[in-house]
Protein backbone atom coordinates (compact mmCIF):
# COMPACT_ATOMS: atom_id res chain seq x y z
CA UNK A 1 0.00 0.00 0.00
CA UNK A 2 2.62 2.47 1.03
CA UNK A 3 4.79 1.85 -2.71
CA UNK A 4 1.20 2.51 -4.25
CA UNK A 5 0.48 5.60 -2.30
CA UNK A 6 3.76 7.01 -3.35
CA UNK A 7 3.67 6.62 -6.89
CA UNK A 8 1.36 8.90 -7.68
CA UNK A 9 0.42 12.74 -6.65
CA UNK A 10 -1.85 13.13 -4.48
CA UNK A 11 -4.36 16.31 -3.60
CA UNK A 12 -6.28 17.73 -0.80
CA UNK A 13 -10.15 17.13 -1.48
CA UNK A 14 -12.18 18.35 1.42
CA UNK A 15 -13.64 15.82 4.13
CA UNK A 16 -15.79 13.16 5.55
CA UNK A 17 -16.99 11.87 9.15
CA UNK A 18 -17.18 8.23 9.68
CA UNK A 19 -18.22 6.84 12.77
CA UNK A 20 -17.52 10.22 14.69
CA UNK A 21 -14.29 10.61 13.40
CA UNK A 22 -13.58 13.47 10.79
CA UNK A 23 -11.28 11.99 8.18
CA UNK A 24 -9.28 14.44 5.42
CA UNK A 25 -9.57 12.98 1.52
CA UNK A 26 -6.76 12.86 -0.93
CA UNK A 27 -7.14 11.43 -4.55
CA UNK A 28 -4.68 10.89 -7.57
CA UNK A 29 -5.65 10.48 -10.74
CA UNK A 30 -3.71 9.68 -13.81
CA UNK A 31 -0.19 8.72 -14.25
CA UNK A 32 1.70 6.58 -11.80
CA UNK A 33 5.14 4.77 -11.11
CA UNK A 34 3.82 1.76 -9.79
CA UNK A 35 5.68 -1.02 -11.42
CA UNK A 36 3.96 -2.42 -13.80
CA UNK A 37 0.67 0.13 -13.78
CA UNK A 38 0.46 3.35 -16.40
CA UNK A 39 -2.76 4.70 -14.62
CA UNK A 40 -3.71 5.04 -11.04
CA UNK A 41 -7.31 6.21 -9.31
CA UNK A 42 -7.65 6.33 -6.15
CA UNK A 43 -8.50 7.68 -3.07
CA UNK A 44 -7.17 8.41 0.51
CA UNK A 45 -8.59 8.85 3.75
CA UNK A 46 -6.34 9.74 7.03
CA UNK A 47 -7.24 11.28 10.05
CA UNK A 48 -6.04 13.77 12.03
CA UNK A 49 -2.98 11.73 13.48
CA UNK A 50 -1.92 10.51 10.12
CA UNK A 51 -3.71 7.28 10.28
CA UNK A 52 -4.68 5.81 6.99
CA UNK A 53 -8.87 4.21 7.56
CA UNK A 54 -9.18 3.67 3.39
CA UNK A 55 -7.41 3.60 0.22
CA UNK A 56 -9.37 2.53 -2.84
CA UNK A 57 -9.37 2.79 -6.57
CA UNK A 58 -8.46 1.44 -9.25
CA UNK A 59 -5.16 0.91 -11.18
CA UNK A 60 -4.70 0.18 -14.84
CA UNK A 61 -1.76 -2.22 -15.57
CA UNK A 62 0.48 -2.19 -18.67
CA UNK A 63 2.40 -5.23 -20.62
CA UNK A 64 1.78 -7.70 -23.18
CA UNK A 65 -2.09 -8.62 -21.15
CA UNK A 66 -3.20 -5.28 -19.44
CA UNK A 67 -5.91 -5.00 -17.24
CA UNK A 68 -7.99 -2.86 -14.75
CA UNK A 69 -7.73 -3.69 -11.34
CA UNK A 70 -9.98 -2.62 -8.22
CA UNK A 71 -8.69 -2.33 -4.65
CA UNK A 72 -10.04 -1.85 -1.58
CA UNK A 73 -7.59 -1.39 1.49
CA UNK A 74 -9.28 -0.53 5.62
CA UNK A 75 -8.69 -0.27 9.21
CA UNK A 76 -10.97 -1.14 11.90
CA UNK A 77 -10.81 -1.63 15.64
CA UNK A 78 -11.21 -5.37 16.80
CA UNK A 79 -12.38 -6.26 20.25
CA UNK A 80 -8.86 -8.56 21.15
CA UNK A 81 -6.14 -6.30 19.97
CA UNK A 82 -2.56 -7.95 19.39
CA UNK A 83 -0.21 -7.88 21.57
CA UNK A 84 2.39 -5.21 21.52
CA UNK A 85 5.72 -6.39 20.29
CA UNK A 86 8.73 -5.72 22.16
CA UNK A 87 10.22 -3.61 19.35
CA UNK A 88 7.77 -1.22 19.81
CA UNK A 89 9.11 0.75 22.21
CA UNK A 90 11.94 1.47 20.19
CA UNK A 91 10.07 3.35 17.17
CA UNK A 92 10.72 7.08 16.88
CA UNK A 93 7.90 9.46 18.12
CA UNK A 94 7.83 12.62 16.17
CA UNK A 95 4.97 15.22 16.92
CA UNK A 96 5.22 17.92 14.48
CA UNK A 97 3.74 21.64 14.77
CA UNK A 98 3.51 24.60 12.57
CA UNK A 99 2.98 28.29 12.27
CA UNK A 100 3.00 29.89 8.96
CA UNK A 101 7.05 29.82 8.57
CA UNK A 102 7.98 27.05 10.30
CA UNK A 103 7.44 23.63 10.96
CA UNK A 104 8.92 21.54 14.02
CA UNK A 105 9.52 18.33 14.75
CA UNK A 106 10.03 17.29 18.22
CA UNK A 107 11.22 14.09 19.40
CA UNK A 108 9.16 12.34 22.46
CA UNK A 109 10.48 8.90 22.38
CA UNK A 110 12.14 5.77 21.23
CA UNK A 111 15.09 5.28 19.21
CA UNK A 112 17.69 8.56 17.57
CA UNK A 113 17.41 8.99 14.13
CA UNK A 114 20.92 9.54 13.08
CA UNK A 115 22.84 12.63 11.72
CA UNK A 116 22.70 12.90 7.80
CA UNK A 117 19.63 10.94 7.56
CA UNK A 118 17.83 12.80 4.75
CA UNK A 119 14.06 14.28 5.21
CA UNK A 120 12.26 14.29 2.43
CA UNK A 121 9.53 16.66 1.76
CA UNK A 122 6.46 16.94 -0.22
CA UNK A 123 4.42 20.42 0.16
CA UNK A 124 0.72 19.80 -1.80
CA UNK A 125 -1.57 22.79 -3.11
CA UNK A 126 -5.25 22.53 -4.86
CA UNK A 127 -2.48 22.78 -8.08
CA UNK A 128 0.96 22.15 -7.18
CA UNK A 129 2.97 19.53 -5.79
CA UNK A 130 6.65 20.58 -4.70
CA UNK A 131 9.16 18.01 -3.70
CA UNK A 132 12.31 17.79 -1.78
CA UNK A 133 15.08 16.95 0.60
CA UNK A 134 16.86 18.18 3.31
CA UNK A 135 19.57 16.49 5.54
CA UNK A 136 19.79 16.36 9.63
CA UNK A 137 23.03 18.14 10.26
CA UNK A 138 22.54 16.56 14.12
CA UNK A 139 20.95 13.57 15.43
CA UNK A 140 17.47 13.27 16.96
CA UNK A 141 17.00 12.16 20.05
CA UNK A 142 14.33 12.09 22.80
CA UNK A 143 13.62 15.98 24.03
CA UNK A 144 15.57 17.58 21.26
CA UNK A 145 13.51 19.64 18.26
CA UNK A 146 14.06 19.85 15.12
CA UNK A 147 13.39 23.24 12.40
CA UNK A 148 11.92 22.96 9.44
CA UNK A 149 11.71 26.14 7.03
CA UNK A 150 10.69 26.52 3.18
CA UNK A 151 12.63 28.89 1.91
CA UNK A 152 11.42 28.62 -2.31
CA UNK A 153 9.69 26.97 -4.64
CA UNK A 154 11.24 26.83 -7.88
CA UNK A 155 9.05 26.29 -10.81
CA UNK A 156 11.74 23.70 -12.72
CA UNK A 157 9.90 23.14 -16.07
CA UNK A 158 6.20 24.44 -15.60
CA UNK A 159 5.23 21.29 -14.53
CA UNK A 160 7.22 20.26 -12.23
CA UNK A 161 8.16 22.51 -8.55
CA UNK A 162 10.95 22.10 -6.21
CA UNK A 163 10.74 22.53 -2.61
CA UNK A 164 14.68 24.15 -0.82
CA UNK A 165 14.30 23.41 2.54
CA UNK A 166 16.68 24.25 5.92
CA UNK A 167 16.97 21.99 9.11
CA UNK A 168 18.20 23.23 11.84
CA UNK A 169 18.29 20.96 15.26
CA UNK A 170 17.58 22.50 18.67
CA UNK A 171 17.72 25.79 17.72
CA UNK A 172 15.62 27.73 14.82
CA UNK A 173 17.38 28.83 11.51
CA UNK A 174 19.32 31.42 11.19
CA UNK A 175 19.18 32.49 7.64
CA UNK A 176 15.76 34.29 6.19
CA UNK A 177 12.52 33.17 7.76
CA UNK A 178 10.89 30.56 5.52
CA UNK A 179 7.89 31.53 2.93
CA UNK A 180 4.34 31.19 4.12
CA UNK A 181 3.23 27.98 3.47
CA UNK A 182 -0.19 28.02 4.73
CA UNK A 183 -1.90 27.23 1.73
CA UNK A 184 0.22 24.29 1.30
CA UNK A 185 -0.02 20.68 2.96
CA UNK A 186 3.24 19.22 4.40
CA UNK A 187 4.20 15.59 3.76
CA UNK A 188 7.71 14.79 5.55
CA UNK A 189 9.51 11.43 5.55
CA UNK A 190 12.64 9.75 6.36
CA UNK A 191 14.56 6.29 6.72
CA UNK A 192 17.39 4.90 8.86
CA UNK A 193 18.59 1.46 9.36
CA UNK A 194 15.35 0.40 11.71
CA UNK A 195 12.67 2.23 10.69
CA UNK A 196 11.04 4.05 7.84
CA UNK A 197 8.16 6.96 8.21
CA UNK A 198 5.51 9.69 6.32
CA UNK A 199 3.99 12.13 8.50
CA UNK A 200 1.67 14.24 7.26
CA UNK A 201 0.57 17.86 8.35
CA UNK A 202 -3.24 17.95 9.44
CA UNK A 203 -4.32 20.52 6.76
CA UNK A 204 -6.33 22.73 9.64
CA UNK A 205 -2.59 23.42 10.05
CA UNK A 206 -2.41 25.59 7.34
CA UNK A 207 -3.99 29.08 9.33
CA UNK A 208 -0.87 30.56 10.56
CA UNK A 209 -2.04 31.41 13.95
CA UNK A 210 -2.67 27.76 14.66
CA UNK A 211 -0.59 24.75 16.48
CA UNK A 212 -0.94 21.32 14.99
CA UNK A 213 0.06 18.17 16.60
CA UNK A 214 1.41 14.92 13.55
CA UNK A 215 1.74 11.80 14.59
CA UNK A 216 4.75 9.92 12.32
CA UNK A 217 2.91 6.68 10.83
CA UNK A 218 5.79 4.45 11.05
CA UNK A 219 6.52 0.91 9.49
CA UNK A 220 9.64 -1.59 10.26
CA UNK A 221 12.52 -2.04 7.47
CA UNK A 222 14.85 -5.02 6.89
CA UNK A 223 18.20 -4.16 10.02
Amino acid sequence: MESLIASSDFVANGTTVRNGTTLYRYEANGSTTFSGADRLSATVLVDETGLIHDVSGTIHTDGKRPATVDFDYGFSLVSNPPTKPEWVDGVPRLTVRTNASEFTLAHEGGERIPAGTNVSLTLINDSATAIGTVRLPKSLGRGDIAHLTISDIEDTDHLHYKAVGNITVNHPATTEPGINHTHWTLSLGYETKHWKADLWVNPEGRNHDSTNDTKATTTTTAA
